[in-house]
This record gives C-alpha cells, structure tokens and sequence, in this order.
C-alpha cells in the first residue's frame, strides 16, 4: 500500500508529474499514522511515534475495526469495501494537474497511470473519473473508428451485391465509398480540424450518404439500356 500511494502521487517513470503535490487522499495513510503513534489499543508491542510498523493479520482487522469508531475512521469507512470481514477493494483520491490537450497528454496519462498501477497495484486495481472516461475514448477512437469503416463498407458490398448480383457494380460501388472517406480524411488537416468523435461520426455519415448516391445510380445503369446505333446517330 506505501509503495502504491508513493507510486500514484509520485507518478514514478511517468512522462511528466501528472498529479498535484501531496493532493493523495488515502484511508490507509491516515490509519496508518493512527496506529503508528499508539492510538490502536490491540497493539501491544511498544510502538515508536511515527514509526511505521507491520501488524499481523488478525492485529490489523482488529485495529481497522477500532478506528472506524472514531470520526475520522467513520467518515473512511465509504472508501472499504469488506466481504466477511476482509478487505475486497478501496478507493482512493487524487488530484491531476489540469492539461489543456486532452487528446495528447490525456492519452499519455492514461498510458502512465495504466502502467503504474499495473505496477505496484494490486489485481484489477484501476483508475476512473469522468476525464478518464474522455481519455479513454480517445485511445481507442482511431483504432474503433477503422474497424467501423471496414465494417460498414465490408457490408455494403454483400448488400449491393446481394440486391444487383452484379460484380462490377459492387465493386463500383464500394470505390466510391472508399474514395470519399478517403478524400474527407485528406481534407482534416487543410481545415486543421483535430480527429476526435465528431470527426468519426461526420465519417461514418458521409460513408452513409455515399452509399446512397453510389447505389441510386449504380441502379439506374442496371435498369436502362444502353442505346443502339441508330439512337445514337439521331
């Protein structure tokens, strides 16, 4: 637990100091300093002020139990999660320093944080807030948004080829969609837009609306025929 809490507020092998100096909240901190000057009446070992010390099992549970009577304890208590007297999960606080580019630095504090709690954490011991939620997003936006795309056009193919049992108009078709995500994509920067989930959704749309221009006149080429030698000469 000290090598974890050091760990998040150091933010240790990190890009940068992700976190605000000292702004850790964490229960086990204060019990700990709690039963380092005495104030735990199980432990009967003499105990040196300040001096951190390990406590057996059945000690620490006993001591946990006594400091959640206290108010300070009590007020913790929301932190613990205990299944048949036990710890099974905690939580705890910190305070990041506030970055202007989510897209750039939020990616490398999920990436720092991920690792360092991965670390000197616990199994499945993660990290969760709203920011993180943006952060997270994206992450995962170019890669998702890819699988998107190559899905959606994957399917348009076997729809038109399904309706037009036609190979070349299929094929025709999915070029047209791929060349006018394509184009959007090379436009992003002439505009100097940011790639995020507005981006992918005007994507995903304009791959919709291709597919249907594409089909309307696909179809409409099936449905005519082509003029003989006498129209064309009238």
């Amino acid at each position: 637990m000290h090598q974890l809490d050091a760990a998040v507020q150091e933010c240790r092998a990190c890009k940068q100091n992700w976190h605000m100096k000292h702004s850790l909240d964490s229960w086990y901190a204060y019990f700990s300093n709690w039963v380092s000057i005495g104030s735990c009446s199980v432990v009967t070992a003499s105990i040196v002020p300040g001096q951190k010390i390990v406590l057996p099992e059945a000690q620490f549970y006993d001591c946990l139990q006594e400091w959640f009577l206290t108010d300070f304890g009590r007020n913790k208590k929301n932190d613990i999660v205990m299944e048949d007297g036990k710890i099974s999960g905690w939580r705890e606080y910190v305070t990041p320093i506030k970055t202007e580019n989510l897209y750039e630095d939020g990616r490398t504090y999920l990436t720092d944080m991920r690792r360092v709690l991965g670390q000197y954490g616990i199994e499945k011991t993660y990290a969760y807030s709203k920011d993180l939620l943006t952060m997270e997003m994206f992450v995962v936006l170019v890669k998702e948004t890819v699988i998107s795309c190559a899905s959606s056009i994957a399917a348009i193919f076997c729809i038109v080829m399904l309706i037009t049992c036609s190979l070349r108009i299929s094929l025709l078709v999915l070029l047209c969609v791929v060349q006018t995500d394509y184009f959007l994509c090379a436009m992003l920067p002439l505009f100097d837009l940011t790639f995020n989930n507005v981006v992918a959704i005007y994507l995903l749309t304009s791959l919709g609306l291709s597919v249907l221009y594409a089909m309307q006149f696909s179809h409409k080429f099936l449905n005519v025929d082509a003029p003989d030698a006498l129209d064309r000469k009238e």
